[in-house]
């Protein structure tokens, strides 16, 4: 929370233009949020011994964490729109106010700041954040080496991947939240989040669930292989 006496010198309004996510699941204002709240958490600079750091992400946020002054969400549209005779589809635009201290003269750069909006969904962030917290892999290479741990990969890291598929499968059982998004997603909400993808990783072999009209579809040493989605309701059409 930005408290009541919060100030901030510019405010940024964004209308995202969402698409579901490779798991079914749909971009909620709790997807938002998230990359925020991981942002402060483990970007913040180097603190106690126990604290969440990881140095690579303070360096890249550092930025973004001294000029974001508060996110403001205001309402999730909804319209209707024909891309076929007789066939419409739903275009969900979540609308969102993001406020910055110290804004920049230039909209462009203010724009760029602290865009809310992310590639992944929040449970797979969360799942990220979990597996690092929990000493099974690291969020850079440079803290891998350090700690001695694998190099956190949702696909390719064959020793890693049936211990992400513990904890999901846990994460789905105790409908998981981290605590910055127990006041956004209900119980039931989180429950169906970690089932959407735990199917999905039984059905494709990794984790990487993103949002957009492409999905890893094979990999190996040499070769990468992209299906391409048709979703109707992505906003850039087929």
């Amino acid at each position: 929370p930005a408290g009541r006496r919060a100030f901030a010198s510019a405010k940024v309004v964004y209308e995202l233009q969402a698409s579901p996510y490779l798991d079914g699941t749909e971009p909620e204002i709790a997807d938002l949020l998230y990359p925020f709240a991981l942002a402060f958490r483990w970007g913040a600079p180097a603190g106690p011994a126990g604290q969440p750091s990881e140095p690579a992400l303070a360096a890249a946020v550092g930025e973004f964490r001294d000029r974001l002054a508060g996110i403001f969400p205001l309402r999730v549209e909804r319209a209707a729109r024909a891309i076929a005779t007789s066939f419409e589809v739903i275009r969900r635009t979540p609308v969102i106010e993001v406020y910055l201290n110290d804004s920049p003269r230039d909209e462009n750069h203010a724009a760029a700041l602290a865009p809310p909006w992310r590639s992944v969904p929040w449970h797979v962030l969360a799942l990220m954040e979990e597996a690092v917290a929990r000493g099974l892999a690291a969020f850079s290479e440079q803290e891998s080496l350090r700690r001695k741990v694998p190099w956190l990969d949702l696909v390719r890291d064959g020793d890693l991947r049936p211990k992400l598929a513990e904890l999901i499968a846990d994460f789905e059982r105790r409908q998981f939240r981290p605590d910055a998004l127990k006041d956004l997603v209900g119980a039931d909400e989180a429950e169906r989040r970690w089932r959407a993808l735990r199917e999905f990783g039984e059905k494709n072999g990794h984790f990487l669930v993103t949002s957009g009209p492409y999905q890893l579809d094979s990999w190996s040493a040499d070769v990468v292989t992209l299906r391409a989605v048709r979703e109707a309701s992505y906003p850039l059409g087929f």
